[in-house]
């Protein structure tokens, strides 16, 4: 990926010699001030695997049925983001771009530590301590999905923590 972006940017260069000139860049669509961000009622992060895949996998199952079944949500009504925070790939947004939510649901210890860094200006609370807010959105730090899978008693601390997502959107 590093090399097709290199690659595009050589190219651009080639392009433009001296510079893209002004009049191509004024014509590009600006950012409303006023524009609203996309809404959802849960907001889950989970690590590593490309959201389009997710829900194939095992773990995305388990999620899946959390949602409708446990919490009887669609899956229109939540955005997954996925985070590969491993090895240097830190692709994360902007805090200003991440959907409103009424929860945030984050599954993996390792994960939110990363979160809190990466949004640390934002973030409330201690990951121990319970009562984490960011953006002023409460924030559930559950179980990794994968580690609940292996062990079965993790599917009742699981179970909990999305009692207490429900309880915030009641």
């Amino acid at each position: 990926m590093k090399a097709a972006v290199l690659a595009t940017l050589a190219s651009l260069e080639q392009l433009y010699p001296n510079g893209i000139p002004h009049r191509a860049v004024s014509k590009l669509p600006e950012k409303s001030a006023g524009a609203q961000r996309e809404s959802c009622r849960v907001l889950f992060f989970v690590g590593g695997v490309a959201a389009q895949s997710f829900w194939e996998r095992p773990e995305g199952a388990l999620l899946d049925a959390a949602i409708t079944r446990g919490m009887k949500l669609s899956r229109e009504s939540i955005r997954l983001i996925s985070i590969a925070h491993e090895r240097g790939m830190t692709a994360t947004p902007a805090l200003d771009t991440l959907p409103s939510a009424q929860v945030i649901m984050i599954f993996g210890s390792e994960l939110a530590k990363f979160l809190r860094d990466v949004y640390a200006q934002a973030w409330l609370g201690e990951l121990n301590a319970g009562g984490l807010t960011l953006s002023g959105v409460p924030v559930i730090v559950a179980a990794d999905l994968c580690e609940v899978l292996r062990e079965s008693a993790g599917k009742k601390e699981l179970w909990a923590d999305i009692q207490s997502a429900m309880a915030f959107l009641a």
